[in-house]
């Protein structure tokens, strides 16, 4: 497995500033990074010499790094930064839309009429990317002086193309289509091409792309078959050979992969597209995974045709993502084949609008980063040959029934960002029982691989039973709605009379399908009742032994699953814990291991200082260059509190006492520090900052105090959702207790916004040698040393690490060093959902986007919600003869 970070290039960049980031995230484990040009501002300018030049220094320093490049300043491509169309406006992307006559906008250019019907061809701001052209100036603007400048570099590796699309293009917030009845992709010779492959006039045929009609069928299924082909042969093909032949790689994703009915409208059957590239792209946003059709898909083509497969995710996990849902996360893609990981994403600048911006939760900006090192390692060890998956059966996926059903007018309804929204039609509920049937076959651990007809059609023989590239298949089981050639029907024909399992339901659904498969396969290890909708498995070979794999992607909830071994009588019962990850021989997962349980007296010591945020919910004024806000004291609290500042601060006047401009010094990473020289008296104060720049955030700049004080509420804090605890405040600040500090609840102990580490220092007794030992942690991950020896990180839901020998029963010395997640500093601090397990810049500001629900719910609630964090006195010691601790 190879693990790479996204790096945003999102200010002025600096050679020497670059070098040092680098040098971090390579440290950390990673084998490089995708820089990505995040919407960037110069200097120097976008592709200009100047940037280049800056590039080509930054990667020379790391010569055996792996560094891909954008190629596209934002996304999706092939925008050039909007000088494509600047250039030549001709290749700007249009679609035919379909108007009630009454409807038709002024000067618009008509293509044809059928009735009341009349079709329309518009334009938008995206690229044609079905005009050959459009490669061939991409490549003229983007790709060929980037490989001028830097392909000779030993650490370059290539490009990395973000959401290419042939639309219409959809960012979310602006729907271009406003047409009575939706429209379709077009381009200037589309209907010559339909006539060349067809034999057949589209123009006079467009009535049945957007209505149903007797003939609607066949033009449908020709016509997004054909959209597809252009995509991959005059856009992606010419990219990807043009790296070829220079030795590089184009990687990325399209729009749209999540599942087959998304995929129709943006880019075309993504296995078709994965075969021009000779690699699986995909993206995998949010902290919990999602629909997990497409990973089967790509599962598949790695299986049958042994590509690579790299994955963008967890750009949207948020600042509360830890260590533990990194684990499960890496866990659950590596278990569907993926062997490259691009985590999404280091900041180049720490900014404002970087907090908001599909927040980065890799290390250049978390307290935790120290146990990136450990994390990235125990992937690799513990990475899965998907090869190695045990997958009798063999899906044929109806796309081209799909296709026929599709409706334009349909596409506004579908939610942009990972269709988990879409139109109750023909098309979607064919998606939708598409969907169903599959997870069906997930929940029973009944392993498959899926196809679309085309594919089969290419690739499918009959070979003394049913091969499709280097997979052979027990069974095969035909999807209502797919079509096939007569090619393809012989051939199943052929199967069946070898031997293969034949369930078609093109006609009818196949009684107790279920029972019949496990009936009739050769299946080493089932479910004995169906797994719920968190849990993966997966079930590999490994020599003569069958071993399996568990991931419970709920991060807070426990599931338990039954299975069955060949050969035993009994059902084994394995339980995981929220995000628990478990691999191995089932007999051994099902068996708990319980240790013994000592008690620590810890002496705690906090390594940052106590915060308080004074965020835009506190500021009682603002102007885009300075911005008022205030703050209580119970008690008089001595010199010393600084004011910490995502940007640099020219000015400040705390009540009517002007501090003055004062040297910046870094105290948390990535903010600006600026001391109170002056003791804070008795009851409320107002604080008047003037920054050094004027903000481009929508909301006014976050300001956090800092300093050796308690944060109290009159009212105690409440569980929350997502994990969080919840308190309305409002918030005063006090001197810290004179009672010593237990730190075992950094909430409840005036600890609440506390981000950082804590060290944790007791002795204990052991009454016998132990060889594992585990923590009651809440917190990110946890550094654990024992008399002197370093055990390394841990982090939930087990909070448990291994020696390499067993210590001696009688008395010991622990060190702990636990650390938090970013949330409880950065929020989104009052938000509906808590900690939400998908992060937008909405949910900073209140504003509704595609994240959010359709109901009239706020999204900003008066509840603050943090995280909690501390150490429980109890440890749990585990004996030599369970040292396989899971």
């Amino acid at each position: 497995m190879r693990i790479y970070s996204f790096w945003a290039l999102n200010a002025p960049l600096n050679a020497h500033e670059m070098i040092a980031q680098l040098g971090e995230l390579l440290a950390a484990g990673f084998d490089g990074v995708v820089m990505q040009p995040r919407f960037y501002q110069p200097p120097p300018a976008y592709l200009s010499p100047e940037w280049f030049s800056v590039l080509n220094t930054v990667i020379s320093a790391y010569p055996g790094a792996a560094i891909y490049l954008q190629d596209e300043n934002g996304w999706p491509a092939p925008s050039v930064d909007g000088r494509l169309l600047a250039d030549e406006p001709a290749l700007a992307q249009s679609w035919v839309s379909a108007y009630a006559r009454h409807e038709i906008p002024a000067l618009a250019t008509v293509v044809g009429e059928d009735g009341d019907c009349v079709f329309v061809r518009e334009w938008g701001r995206y690229a044609d990317t079905l005009n050959p052209r459009t490669a061939a100036r991409f490549w003229a603007l983007t790709y060929h002086p980037t490989c001028e400048a830097l392909a000779d570099l030993p650490a370059f590796h290539g490009f990395f193309c973000d959401e290419p699309q042939f639309g219409p293009l959809d960012d979310g917030s602006i729907t271009p289509v406003n047409a009575t009845w939706g429209a379709i992709p077009w381009t200037d010779d589309l209907a010559a091409e339909y006539a060349a492959r067809y034999g057949d006039d589209l123009l006079p045929r467009l009535r049945e792309l957007f209505f149903d009609h007797p003939g609607s069928a066949g033009t449908r299924r020709h016509f997004y078959e054909l959209c597809a082909d252009l995509f991959r042969e005059r856009f992606v093909t010419p990219l990807v050979e043009g790296c070829r032949a220079r030795g590089l790689a184009w990687e990325g994703h399209f729009k749209g992969e999540e599942h087959p009915y998304f995929q129709l409208w943006f880019s075309g059957p993504c296995t078709w597209l994965y075969r021009a590239m000779g690699r699986v792209g995909a993206d995998m946003l949010e902290r919990i995974p999602g629909e997990r059709y497409f990973l089967r898909e790509a599962a598949t083509a790695i299986r049958q045709h042994g590509l690579p497969a790299l994955v963008e995710c967890t750009g949207g996990g948020g600042w509360g993502m830890a260590p533990s849902h990194y684990w499960s996360y890496g866990h659950w893609l590596a278990m569907h084949g993926i062997d490259q990981l691009v985590l999404h994403q280091a900041q180049y600048q720490f900014t404002p609008l970087a907090v908001h911006d599909w927040p980065p939760s890799v290390p250049l900006h978390q307290p935790y980063r120290e146990a990136w090192p450990t994390l990235l390692a125990g992937w690799r060890e513990s990475g899965v040959d998907v090869r190695q998956a045990h997958h009798p059966v063999l899906v044929i996926v109806p796309y081209r029934g799909l296709m026929e059903r599709l409706r334009p007018l349909e596409r506004p309804l579908l939610d942009v960002h990972a269709a988990v929204d879409y139109a109750k039609s023909p098309g979607g509920q064919v998606n939708r029982s598409i969907l169903q049937r599959l997870h069906t076959l997930d929940s029973e651990l009944l392993g498959y691989d899926v196809v679309n007809e085309r594919d089969f059609e290419a690739d499918a023989a009959c070979d003394n039973g049913l091969c499709v590239g280097t997979c052979r298949y027990q069974a095969l089981l035909i999807l209502p709605g797919c079509v096939l050639n007569a090619q393809a029907e012989a051939t199943i024909q052929q199967a069946a009379d070898a031997g293969v399992l034949l369930f078609d339901e093109r006609d009818a659904p196949v009684p107790d399908l279920i029972g019949r498969m496990r009936q009739q396969l050769t299946l080493p290890i089932t479910a004995a009742t169906p797994f719920p909708a968190a849990v993966g498995g997966e079930v590999f070979t490994e020599g003569a032994q069958s071993r399996l794999m568990l991931v419970n992607t709920d991060p807070f909830a426990t599931a338990t699953v039954h299975i069955r071994c060949a050969g035993t009588p009994d059902p084994l019962a394995i339980s995981l814990l929220p995000g628990e990850v478990k691999r191995g021989d089932p007999r051994k997962l099902a068996r708990e291991h319980t240790g013994h349980t000592v008690q620590c007296r810890w002496q705690a010591t906090r390594q940052a200082p106590n915060l308080l945020p004074l965020d835009h919910a506190d500021a009682v004024g603002a102007t885009r260059r300075t911005c008022l806000f205030s703050f209580n004291a119970v008690r008089t609290l001595e010199p010393g509190l600084q004011l910490l500042s995502l940007l640099p601060v020219e000015g400040i006047v705390l009540d009517s006492l002007p501090i003055g401009a004062l040297p910046e010094a870094a105290c948390v990473a990535g903010l600006y520090a600026c001391a109170l020289p002056v003791p804070i008296s008795t009851g409320g104060h107002r604080v008047m900052i003037r920054f050094a720049q004027p903000w481009d955030d929508p909301t006014p700049p976050r300001i956090w105090l800092a300093g050796e004080f308690a944060v109290l509420t009159p009212q105690p804090w409440q569980p929350g959702p997502h994990g969080t605890q919840k308190n309305a405040g409002p918030f005063t600040l006090s001197p810290l207790s004179t009672e010593a500090w237990k730190g075992s609840e950094l909430v409840a102990e005036g600890y609440p916004f506390y981000t950082g580490s804590v060290r944790y220092e007791a002795r204990f007794t052991a009454s016998e040698a132990f060889y594992a030992l585990g923590l009651a942690a809440r917190g990110a991950a946890a550094r654990i040393t024992v008399d002197d020896c370093d055990l390394g990180w841990c982090w939930g839901p087990r909070w448990t690490v291994t020696a390499s020998t067993p210590f001696a029963s009688g008395e010991h010395r622990i060190v702990v060093e636990l650390t938090t997640t970013a949330f409880n500093l950065l929020g989104p601090h009052r938000h509906r959902d808590g900690d939400p397990t998908l992060v937008v810049t909405s949910h900073f500001t209140g504003v509704r986007d595609f994240a959010q629900s359709d109901d009239d719910t706020p999204i900003l609630v008066p509840d603050y919600h943090v995280l909690s964090a501390g150490l429980d006195p109890s440890l749990t010691l585990y004996g030599i003869e369970a040292n396989h601790v899971y």
